[in-house]
């Protein structure tokens, strides 16, 4: 697979304010010959980087074991599904800049993003969580005509694809409820908030909190969410 860096300017316009804010940063964009383009894709942001750890889990620390977990997923879903390609939002030892993942998933236009977190689960049993953004007050600020904007207000990105999230993200957990490979976990639904990890994303997007009684537990759920991750973008593909 051939990566090239490609310098990419992001300008923001808060609505009502009159304040622009410019900022530049290299990323990473995958590049692909048109034999190799996918009919679905699903973007992985595993939580951390080389500056933020994250949370503590035994030994180790959040990033390490979400970018595992996010490369044995993309590892699964690809040998499976050859028609889905799995995008990570990092590698190993780089640095995210702010809003570098909203930028690099909207550039692209990825069918589906979704943020991976893991925890240290005190509980008996470990669980997860799915979430996506919200500040709560849609039906007080109803979504702007996103076709008559040049330039989309960070803070309103996620309207655009609102109901598909919301459609994927139920999904998602109604259907790993039912999978009896997850049948160790305590899913707790969908929850609507305004989490930093998906803040200025255009595309569908969620985020899943996993908690680990041992750190080494997420292995246990990478063959059920990829088969869940197939079985939403044949859904997608289909209709």
């Amino acid at each position: 697979m051939v990566f090239f860096y490609s310098l990419i300017r992001y300008r923001v316009i808060r609505a009502g304010v009159g304040i622009a804010l410019s900022m530049s940063w290299i990323l990473p964009v995958r590049c692909l010959s048109a034999s190799q383009q996918q009919q679905f894709t699903i973007m992985l942001d595993p939580t951390g980087d080389a500056q933020n750890v994250g949370r503590a889990i035994e030994d180790t620390f959040e990033r390490s074991l979400t970018l595992q977990w996010a490369e044995a997923i993309k590892r699964d879903v690809e040998t499976k599904c050859p028609e889905i390609a799995v995008v990570l939002t990092r590698l190993p030892g780089e640095t995210i800049q702010p809003l570098q993942n909203a930028n690099f998933a909207n550039r692209l236009n990825v069918d589906l993003y979704l943020n991976l977190q893991v925890y240290k689960e005190l509980s008996h049993k470990a669980g997860l969580t799915l979430f996506t953004f919200s500040y709560g007050d849609e039906f007080i600020n109803p979504s702007p005509n996103f076709e008559q904007l040049t330039f989309l207000p960070v803070d309103q990105a996620y309207k655009k694809s609102a109901l598909k999230s919301a459609r994927y993200a139920s999904t998602l957990c109604q259907t790993l409820k039912k999978d009896v490979r997850s049948a160790s976990l305590d899913i707790h639904g969908v929850i609507s908030c305004p989490i930093k990890s998906l803040v200025g994303i255009v595309v569908p997007a969620c985020s899943i909190e996993l908690g680990l009684k041992h750190k080494d537990d997420w292995s246990q759920y990478v063959e059920c969410l990829s088969d869940v991750f197939i079985e939403l973008a044949h859904q997608w593909m289909r209709s």
